[in-house]
């Protein structure tokens, strides 16, 4: 195991999941990842161009859990091997539509998104 790779035991767990949740909640799920560990339901809904989801439907997964500021993965390692399985283009095109919605609002995470 590299330095950065999760152990195979918990990437399992965490896709396994994942896998459990229907097309909507795998998709806002991913994109989520998109935005780091802790993330806002306004950037969300612009990354899944859905203005009524609610995140919240994500915690019984328990993937996500709420947090004073919007909501957070219940871990680092679940945010990362989310991120991780994305495939490459999936991945770009939600971090420039990230880096989209952050343009203007915060320009350390626009930059972020953009690298």
């Amino acid at each position: 195991m590299g330095q950065g790779e999760l152990p195979p035991s918990v990437r399992s767990i965490v896709l396994a999941k994942l896998d459990r949740l229907d097309q909507d909640k795998r998709r806002a799920a991913r994109a989520a990842a998109v935005l780091g560990q802790q993330f806002w339901t306004a950037a969300l809904r612009h990354l899944i161009d859905d203005e009524e989801f609610d995140p919240a439907c994500l915690i019984a997964s328990g993937l996500i859990i709420a947090d004073s500021k919007d909501f957070q993965f219940a871990h680092a390692m679940v945010q990362e091997t989310i991120e991780q399985s994305l495939l490459p283009g999936m991945r770009s095109s939600l971090h420039l539509k990230a880096a989209q919605w952050f343009a203007g609002r915060d320009c350390i995470m626009h930059a972020e998104h953009l690298a």
